[in-house]
């Protein structure tokens, strides 16, 4: 079982260290990222930031508005459109069975 830490502000510094700076800017492999636009967890430009770094030349981000569904942190108001768009998504891109 992982450390327990005693609060919100411990969490954090403890989390620190879980970064993908660095990391990103060497992927080479079709990347997606799917995001809420009212993702409370992650600010959109966080996001983007993030998105901006990778180093894929073959990359897609796609942010979910409130109207379609999909607002929220992992889409959970609509967890069906991120897992479509997911799905259509490996099916464009990766190819399978080609």
């Amino acid at each position: 079982m992982g450390a327990r830490v005693p609060d919100r502000q411990a969490a954090l510094k403890k989390l620190e260290g879980f970064r993908l700076d660095g990391i990103v800017q060497q992927m080479r492999c079709p990347f997606l990222l799917v995001h809420g636009e009212g993702d409370e967890q992650i600010p959109l430009s966080l996001a983007q930031k993030c998105f901006d770094a990778v180093g894929s030349k073959q990359k897609t981000f796609r942010v979910f508005r409130r109207e379609e569904g999909g607002f929220h942190h992992c889409q959970v108001d609509n967890v069906t459109i991120g897992v479509h768009a997911m799905w259509d998504w490996a099916q464009d891109v990766l190819r399978p069975g080609t």
